[in-house]
């Protein structure tokens, strides 16, 4: 199997374990690389609005999950920010999080997504708008 091909059954995998477990666990994910998703990485919601752009999960690819033990959403979202902002865990694959960046956290039957913004956090109602997510739904 080619080396991208890996990648992608890897990356679906990862997906499927943070949407469909049974444990809590949280997400980052970042822009993809090229030339094409420019105008979004390190933008914020009012840039991207202002350019005619929005969050699309298409968009971006999941770089990191892990498990999650508090149900505080600010503060996961803080917590998470700040530790992956100083110290990459073992198998860290994306870059530090920053401005644009998404943060998933699924917590029992809820997941939310929350845009990085220059000050704080967004909720995206729609990033999982063409996805089921559901376990039922698998």
């Amino acid at each position: 199997m080619p080396e991208d091909e890996k990648n992608e059954v890897l990356a679906r995998s990862l997906e499927e374990e943070l949407l469909y477990g049974i444990r809590p666990m949280y997400g980052l994910y970042q822009i993809k690389d090229g030339e094409i998703y420019r105008p979004y990485r390190f933008t914020s919601m009012q840039e991207l609005i202002s350019g005619g752009h929005e969050v699309k999960r298409e968009n971006y690819k999941l770089v990191h999950i892990s498990p999650i033990r508090v149900s505080d959403i600010d503060f996961n979202l803080s917590w998470i920010f700040e530790s992956l902002n100083t110290k990459h865990p073992v198998g860290f694959t994306g870059r530090s999080p920053s401005v644009s960046d998404v943060i998933v956290l699924h917590w029992h039957e809820f997941i939310t997504a929350h845009f990085i913004d220059n000050f704080g956090f967004v909720e995206l109602q729609s990033f999982f708008a063409n996805i089921k997510i559901a376990p039922s739904d698998v």
